[in-house]
């Protein structure tokens, strides 16, 4: 193969493209990603020697590529809220991870994200059940892989192989050390500090807690949900000894509706946000806007979260292995863009390990645990235990089911408008980096 990789000023800074034309592949890379002699790999990794290594068992919190005997091997993050993102054109095949990156690069005509938004949701049915193919027609197939290698040839179409994460653990210590010396293991090979979105739910001050386990750490703390409740986790933060960037929810217009056995307020998002919330649709919802913070907060940082709390450490429904949530609550996909952007790493605490999820359920039900349960709808004696054995008052967290995410009231209105402005910041980098198809390949 002919390599061709270059570090892009106008891009992401974690942002890759690649496109493959015969045994050439041309090769565009943000300047937070790392390029080693046969791959290139944004974020950090654990239980596995390195992204290079391409072993199932271990855990990539990032996304890469690998080449090699004539193979290129995609790399998606061990869960399931980013993914890679492939197409094939007439004559090349392509790579990013982004979806609106892989958009802005290969131009197919008739793509309406709002008529996408039903495949892209399947995600949330888990790692076995969500379709990889978002959209064909006869000049441009587009397909999305989650926890996946992915081999990319020619004269092929891509092919994936599920990781399968190493985890053993029996008990709620050897779970905990398992969570704790993993992360202190991705944020070591990705060498920068940690940060967590702390509120006063559950599972965000267990991240927390193993955080400040592993070394400093700042708490980004919100002030309060749409709804207009206190969620402020600056409480926590101070007793875990950890500094405070404070945020401020934006104030919008909002009506409550019903969702199972919850209450959701939904906002409606006026054209003077569309600025500050485009980057988080691509294509599902606009949830993790309320994560929305000024750049230098998350730039160069390891982003700790409590993604997958609900299906993880709750009992609201069975333990799933392949991260099967609620379409009806279930989030988390809005993040990449920000990330990449910005250039942090995403490490979703709960999805470590996601793959032994019962043995995790057993150790949530055990006797050892009743200590910390509380029998009511919303009870998660894991990570109860481990915030409270740190040093935290019962009551400072997880009384009552709080909705931090941004619902939106109109979102099949603005949708169109949110994803083409997110195209269009990628495209200036594909003009200039001769990445886009051209007409000749367009006709």
């Amino acid at each position: 193969m002919q390599i061709n990789p270059r570090f892009l000023d106008d891009f992401p800074r974690q942002a890759w493209l690649i496109r493959g034309r015969g045994r050439t592949l041309d090769v565009a890379l943000g300047r937070n990603v790392a390029l080693f002699e046969h791959g290139f790999f944004e974020g950090g990794w654990a239980r596995t020697p390195g992204p290079e290594a391409l072993r199932p068992e271990g855990i990539h919190l990032g996304s890469g590529a690998v080449w090699g005997d004539g193979r290129l091997t995609l790399i998606a993050p061990s869960h399931s809220l980013e993914s890679v993102w492939t197409a094939e054109t007439d004559g090349a095949v392509w790579a990013a991870n982004s979806l609106a990156l892989l958009v802005a690069a290969t131009r197919p005509a008739d793509f309406a994200i709002w008529r996408r938004r039903t495949v892209l949701r399947t995600i949330h049915r888990g790692l076995s059940a969500y379709r990889r193919e978002v959209f064909a027609t006869p000049e441009v197939r587009i397909c999305r892989f989650a926890n996946a290698f992915v081999t990319l040839a020619p004269d092929a179409a891509p092919a994936d192989r599920a990781q399968c994460q190493e985890a053993t653990f029996d008990s709620f210590e050897t779970y905990v050390a398992f969570l704790r010396d993993t992360t202190a293991e991705a944020m070591a090979s990705y060498g920068k500090p940690a940060s967590v979105y702390l509120s006063r739910g559950y599972d965000s001050p267990a991240t927390a807690v193993l955080a400040r386990q592993i070394g400093p750490a700042t708490a980004i703390c919100l002030d309060q949900t749409a709804k207009g409740n206190d969620d402020d986790g600056t409480a926590i933060a101070e007793r875990l000894g950890m500094p405070v960037v404070s945020a401020t929810r934006r104030k919008r217009a909002t009506r409550t509706v019903r969702a199972g056995p919850w209450d959701l307020a939904l906002e409606t998002i006026a054209p003077d946000d569309h600025a500050t919330t485009f980057e988080f649709f691509n294509g599902t919802d606009i949830s993790e806007e309320s994560m929305l913070v000024p750049d230098e907060v998350v730039a160069d940082r390891a982003i700790l979260t409590g993604w997958f709390g609900d299906a993880i450490w709750g009992f609201e429904h069975p333990p799933s292995p392949d991260l099967q949530r609620s379409t009806n609550l279930a989030a988390g996909t809005g993040l990449a863009d920000f990330r990449l952007r910005t250039g942090f790493m995403h490490v979703p605490i709960p999805a470590l390990g996601f793959n032994r999820a019962a043995a995790i359920r057993a150790i949530g039900l055990s006797d050892a645990m009743k200590p910390w349960r509380l029998g009511t709808d919303y009870d998660r004696p894991i990570p109860r235990r481990l915030v409270e054995e740190a040093g935290i008052p019962r009551s400072w967290f997880g009384m009552a089911k709080q909705f931090t995410a941004t619902k939106a009231a109109n979102l099949h209105e603005i949708a169109p408008l949110l994803f083409d402005r997110l195209v269009d910041r990628y495209a200036p980098a594909m003009e200039t980096g001769d990445l886009v198809r051209r007409p000749a390949e367009l006709a």
